[in-house]
């Protein structure tokens, strides 16, 4: 079957949640990417607006990634990383540059991987410089989009092959590889506080409105389960 390798990003609005802990005492936040107006706006989470265009002048941003006094967001259609201070201010317009359609990225605290949907690579980077550490971490995927560093481990979503595959954070050889329904496009992973992972499933086997069509089949739910 030929499916958009970016079906999670045909919504213009709603592109990646993230909860933004510790960079205002005793708030936590949420972050929004905007796709099509190029920005990612800052809301309580409540729902109400701290503001519309927290970080602006992007490229289609889609992931993003809050560590230490940074905020990092892949800008999807200029193959670039971008790092912002915490107020929202440009640190670094071009952190790194020149991927291939980037869209996740994840940290152990020391590394930036970055899931390139375009080349269906994860790219491994110094997290302080942005210098390259393997830029070809993990290959033969298909149109990977969520990446996550679990207990030490790192994780990604096969998209289009309907599955989430575990690595050494050093890359190598895939080391297991939880299967899902078919039609599933698993996209964003992200850490649970019982030691689970959640995934976003966003394709027509995962359980979407059947009244609607295309794109907006998805996102259908999240589905969650232990490191394997």
């Amino acid at each position: 079957m030929n499916r958009c390798p970016l079906l999670l990003f045909a919504r213009p609005l709603l592109v990646c949640l993230l909860l933004l802990l510790g960079m205002t005492p005793g708030r936590a936040d949420l972050l929004i990417s905007q796709r099509e107006a190029g920005k990612i706006g800052k809301y309580r989470t409540d729902g109400s607006v701290l503001d519309s265009s927290f970080i602006r002048g992007l490229s289609t941003p889609t992931g993003i990634l809050v560590s230490g006094s940074f905020i990092y967001v892949a800008n999807t259609a200029s193959g670039t990383i971008g790092r912002c201070n915490p107020d929202g201010s440009a640190s670094a317009v071009s952190f790194i540059t020149g991927l291939s359609a980037p869209v996740g990225l994840t940290t152990d605290g020391t590394s930036l991987y970055v899931a390139n949907n375009g080349s269906s690579t994860i790219g491994k980077y110094n997290l302080s410089t942005g210098a390259v550490t393997n830029a070809s971490l993990v290959t033969w995927l298909d149109g990977p989009q969520g990446v996550l560093i679990h207990q030490g481990l790192l994780f990604v979503t096969d998209s289009q092959n309907d599955s989430v595959k575990r690595y050494a954070p050093t890359g190598g050889s895939v080391q297991a590889t939880l299967p899902l329904p078919a039609g599933s496009i698993p996209t964003t992973l992200a850490s649970t506080g019982t030691g689970n992972i959640s995934c976003l499933l966003f394709g027509t086997g995962a359980g979407a409105d059947p009244g609607a069509s295309g794109p907006e089949k998805g996102p259908a739910n999240v589905t969650r389960f232990p490191t394997f």
